[in-house]
């Protein structure tokens, strides 16, 4: 089978994800301080926020769908199978028992365009904490296993 460009994209996008999620962790580090806040949390959320948009929207393609016009996180996460929401919150309750990711991609829905612009905001918007890169790391892992099946698929792993 050849490379489509549907897997050129599928593939750009599994590893631009993985980039943003791995910056937003060098960011974070262990340090919480008021500098972190202050000079990475912008960075940290946009990165985050970015990494699970294109998860999401990786998986959507992986599976032969579309999302076009389609951004908010809560929006994507709605748009995928149930048994894929399912296996995502799994991931994420590792690590976050008894809450719901739905609640966190609500939270964080356009988080990428609100702190890329946080100078403009008017209101207080919410600290990204840890809830957001599990949210990251959870779908990620179901986008991976997708992913690597997709490309085996394709006889290109």
């Amino acid at each position: 089978m050849s490379i489509t460009k549907d897997f050129v994209t599928i593939d750009e996008m599994h590893r631009t994800a993985r980039g943003f999620i791995n910056t937003a962790c060098l960011l974070k580090g262990d340090n919480l301080s008021f500098d972190y806040y202050a000079l990475y949390a912008p960075a940290y959320a946009v990165n985050l926020a970015f990494a699970c948009e294109l998860s999401l929207k990786e998986i959507i393609l992986i599976l032969g769908s579309t999302y076009k016009g389609i951004h908010y996180l809560d929006d994507l996460f709605a748009a995928l199978p149930l048994n894929l929401q399912q296996e995502i919150q799994a991931n994420y309750n590792y690590e976050h028992p008894g809450e719901h990711i739905k609640d966190c991609l609500t939270a964080y829905r356009n988080a990428f365009v609100i702190w890329r612009y946080l100078h403009e905001q008017e209101s207080s918007i919410p600290v990204p904490h840890d809830d957001l890169l599990s949210a990251a790391n959870a779908i990620r892992s179901v986008a991976k296993v997708l992913y690597v099946k997709y490309a085996g698929d394709l006889g290109e792993e």
